[in-house]
């Protein structure tokens, strides 16, 4: 795939390196490549030591481990513990007074991470729609219900302006 590519490269830019007065072989059969296995070398891979390294040809991917999420948005470069303690949604941490504390994960917060913020924001949005939709109904009521108290009015008063 990369020599395939480079060949390519090459090819349409009449084997010139960058645009240079530089060239290569137009023998496009010693082009020989292999994929570099960026997982068994260390530091070649930005993987969590708690997260797997998947090789992909000229690339890799990384993902947590069981037992651990991602904390991060690009998967598998910070792999947080999941623990029991902190509702499965946060990372079990030892406090400076020795206490056993929670880092929670995004979305999540209060002490032992039981605050799912996301809910939370679906429910106030929803409530606040709710409560505009009834200010909208009262407005409409009272206009409905004014408007039929003038022609009311209105009617008394012709009654009155006919009689005489």
């Amino acid at each position: 795939m990369v020599k395939e590519a480079l060949e390519t490269a090459l090819k349409e830019s009449n084997y010139s390196l960058g645009g240079t007065g530089l060239f290569t072989s137009r023998a496009a059969a010693i082009l020989a490549s292999e994929d570099f296995n960026e997982c068994i070398v260390e530091g070649h891979n930005d993987c969590s030591p708690n997260a797997n390294c998947f090789n992909t040809p000229g690339s890799y991917l990384c993902a947590c481990k069981d037992g651990f999420k991602d904390i991060s948005d690009v998967p598998g470069r910070e792999c947080a513990e999941q623990c029991a303690q902190c509702n499965f949604q946060g990372e079990c941490v030892t406090e400076p007074d020795g206490s056993v504390g929670c880092r929670c994960l995004q979305w999540f917060s209060g002490n032992r991470c039981q605050l799912n913020l996301r809910v939370m924001l679906i429910a106030l949005v929803t409530v606040g729609a709710l409560l505009i939709l009834l200010l909208l109904l009262c407005v409409v009521l009272c206009c409905l219900r004014a408007r039929r108290n003038a022609q009311d009015k209105l009617a008394q008063v012709w009654g009155l302006v006919i009689s005489i």
